[in-house]
């Protein structure tokens, strides 16, 4: 870990410290996350959250682009490219119920050109490593997404891990409790805790992206398919066997 250095205007004055990706990226970690809202950084909407969704996003970036979005993140991340230009960003919160500790991924975008490359996967590690996890097992990631490769990209951070909802679109009784509150803690209403399905997650006409991404795989992308265009799931992700339920 370093102290970030300029190279693009983008991280001028920008309170970071440096990790190293693969294939030359670099992620820098921002304390406090509200420091991104200091100086120009037009970047982070013009450059990248148009093309990583392939739509307009001026509307709903400017309203995560806030002190109140960016106050409530443990870390903020931006991902540079070999050439130092931005190319996408991530953020996470974090809170233990009954004895599981939950890192809830938000507003994470990444070009098109550089997703597959194992860039999220290893954001999500490091910022496991970030809480004090010592390992990828002491942990369960939570994401809101109805993008099929998130959730591919999740199963694969947890290579042995157990995923909710399920291919088949149901979530076990022994996973709704926690479900039920991290969507509690997050504000979502109206969460299905059999399904996982959060309803209006993405209140944006003709929903979030220009055109549905998909996965490599079918049933993935028959979970999402059947999917209201503003609608999205919440995914937990976590070392198979017995877990604790969370109180509440």
């Amino acid at each position: 870990m370093t102290t970030a250095t300029l190279v693009h205007g983008w991280q001028r004055d920008l309170p970071a410290s440096t990790y190293s990706l693969p294939g030359g990226f670099s992620l820098l970690s921002v304390t406090p996350p509200t420091a991104v809202l200091a100086g120009h950084r037009d970047d982070l909407r013009v450059a990248v959250a148009d093309q990583a969704f392939g739509r307009a996003t001026a509307a709903s970036w400017d309203n995560k682009f806030s002190v109140g979005f960016l106050g409530a993140l443990a870390r903020f991340y931006l991902i540079a490219g070999p050439d130092g230009g931005l190319v996408g960003w991530s953020g996470y919160r974090a809170r233990t119920f009954a004895g599981e500790r939950v890192v809830y991924f938000t507003s994470t975008g990444l070009l098109p050109r550089c997703q597959g490359l194992g860039l999220i996967p290893s954001v999500q590690r490091l910022a496991l490593a970030d809480e004090g996890c010592t390992s990828v097992g002491a942990a369960t990631l939570a994401i809101r997404t109805r993008n099929p490769q998130a959730y591919r990209l999740a199963q694969q951070t947890f290579a042995a891990g157990r995923v909710v909802p399920a291919r088949d679109g149901t979530v076990p009784l022994d996973r709704r409790p926690l479900l039920a509150a991290v969507a509690s803690w997050l504000g979502m209403r109206d969460v299905d805790a059999a399904t996982g399905i959060v309803p209006d997650a993405y209140p944006i006409e003709g929903g979030l992206y220009g055109q549905e991404p998909h996965s490599s795989e079918a049933d993935v992308d028959r979970l999402f398919s059947g999917l209201d265009p503003q609608a999205a799931l919440l995914i937990l992700v976590a070392p198979a066997g017995p877990r604790h339920e969370p109180a509440g």
